[in-house]
């Protein structure tokens, strides 16, 4: 299962991302990430709830970007 998740050759394509920037367009799903970042200080519609209870609607959030915008999503809350 390691050797479908992690290659020694991903070296070779970050050494060619890090000689020209713009192959990373190419090389990864850049193009396609979205991240959604929150505090919970405001929420829509809820205000300051904090960072855990910001968890479910950044949830619902990436599902939104995911199904309606095809983007992989990756949610950070602090």
């Amino acid at each position: 299962m390691l050797n479908l998740i992690y290659t020694p050759d991903v070296a070779f394509v970050a050494r060619d991302i890090s000689k020209d920037k713009k192959l990373a367009i190419d090389y990864t799903s850049k193009w396609n990430n979205v991240a959604i970042v929150c505090d919970g200080i405001r929420v829509v519609g809820l205000g300051d709830v904090g960072p855990e209870a910001a968890i479910p609607v950044m949830e619902g959030k990436s599902v939104l970007f995911k199904v309606l915008g095809g983007c992989k999503c990756l949610y950070l809350v602090y």
